[in-house]
């Protein structure tokens, strides 16, 4: 018995992302509802219906949510928030200025539990999955580049691992979606309602970064020896 009551949980692979947009109380309401409606997947799926072809319209053919919608899973389980406070060069108009920005910082990592991939060790699919992440975010032609994976593997375990991968490669492409089709579009969308509502300025851009090298240590509950908590923490 583990008179602690807690476990070390080590090296979940995965994709940190932050997006940053200038503090503004205004944005809170519709920010705030995007990201707790976030929770609910078929909202999620709700809202691409929706609006499937200003999203598709919006991501510029480097994402389309089209084929994706129904089989689009819960891939958004916390976020936190921060604010920073910045100084930009306008290179157009020659001029510094400053701004205090919200940062939205969420941490990505596949939920691989439902799969159930009996026939792959733990450490195998510790090590796909952290080949695959750190990999997705440069270049193509993976496994590829990294033969090593198959290597020792049984022809079961081979099936085992080419069905890992289609479910990294479809996690992957929802987190996009989600980020980019979900969260930004919507804030976007803010924007341009208050500046035809009240003539402002729209924002000239808003960032998004993604980080592929995220490893999270999880120090987690134990609840009758059962590891508590298995969803995605919050940064």
């Amino acid at each position: 018995m583990n008179s602690i009551g807690y476990a070390f949980n080590p090296s979940e692979h995965g994709i940190f992302v932050e997006i940053y947009l200038p503090k503004k109380a205004e944005f809170q309401g519709t920010l705030y509802q995007a990201l707790t409606e976030g929770f609910d997947v078929d909202k999620v799926r709700s809202h691409f219906q929706a609006k499937r072809e200003r999203i598709n319209a919006f991501l510029r053919g480097h994402y389309n949510c089209d084929g994706r919608i129904e089989s689009m899973q819960q891939v958004f389980y916390g976020y936190s928030m921060y604010e920073v406070d910045g100084v930009y060069y306008d290179a157009r108009n020659k001029k510094t200025f400053e701004e205090r920005n919200q940062v939205i910082r969420v941490m990505f990592k596949p939920g691989l539990e439902a799969v159930g991939l009996r026939a792959l060790p733990a450490e195998r699919v510790q090590t796909v999955t952290k080949l695959f992440v750190r990999h997705a975010g440069k270049a193509e032609n993976f496994p590829g580049d990294h033969p090593q994976i198959f290597l020792g593997a049984s022809e079961d375990e081979r099936a085992e691992i080419a069905r890992l991968l289609a479910c990294l490669e479809a996690w992957k492409y929802d987190v996009a979606l989600f980020v980019l089709g979900y969260i930004v579009f919507e804030i976007c969308e803010r924007i341009q309602e208050l500046g035809m509502q009240k003539g402002k300025e729209a924002e000239e851009e808003i960032l998004v970064t993604s980080f592929w090298n995220l490893t999270v240590n999880r120090i987690v509950r134990v609840r009758e020896g059962i590891l508590a908590a298995e969803g995605t923490g919050i940064a």
